[in-house]
């Protein structure tokens, strides 16, 4: 089974819940056609309308459904550089219910894309390979790029494996940004 997440293509920024640009969509019919053999069996995304669009662009080409959840909405950026309670507890929280999500999709036993942003994108891959949120920083995500995690069974011990970070080989160099 693999998670593939994406972040959204390339965005207005006119406003905080943006739209993708032109650019932006050809971005992610690239990455569509990218995926089309990865028998990908649902794309989760989040409400945010650059997400939403995302989703829906990859779901019409791969031919499949979308799940909204609201564990996928964007994470606040002081949640990466911020000490303090109202962080630390806000840290607590957001590791229960990743651990709840990925644990109900691990279950599914299918190829899934995560389609959402930077951010909780970042905090995915970390929590995945157990490493602090805080250091997940350093993960670049570009638009429309592919990180994707596979779990496996090796010598006896499940585990997810990284097996791409941040991969936007499909995306010419014309629209890429």
């Amino acid at each position: 089974m693999k998670i593939i997440l994406v972040r959204h293509g390339e965005r207005t920024y006119d406003k905080e819940d943006d739209e993708l640009t032109n650019n932006g969509k050809e971005q992610v019919k690239h990455l569509a056609n990218r995926l089309k053999y990865e028998n990908i069996k649902c794309i989760y995304t989040n409400n945010l309308t650059r997400s939403k669009q995302t989703a829906s662009i990859l779901a019409e080409i791969l031919g499949t459904t979308i799940i909204y959840s609201p564990i996928l909405n964007e994470l606040d950026i002081d949640i990466f550089f911020e000490d303090n309670i109202d962080i630390e507890n806000t840290l607590k929280d957001l590791n229960v219910k990743l651990d709840n999500f990925i644990e109900d999709i691990r279950m599914r036993n299918d190829n899934i894309i995560l389609a959402a942003n930077a951010g909780i994108n970042r905090a995915i891959i970390g929590k995945l390979l157990d490493i602090p949120i805080k250091k997940t920083i350093t993960f670049n995500q570009n638009y429309a790029a592919v990180t994707e995690l596979e779990y496996v069974n090796k010598y006896g011990i499940n585990f997810w494996r990284l097996n791409l970070l941040n991969c936007k080989r499909h995306l010419p160099a014309t629209i890429m940004s």
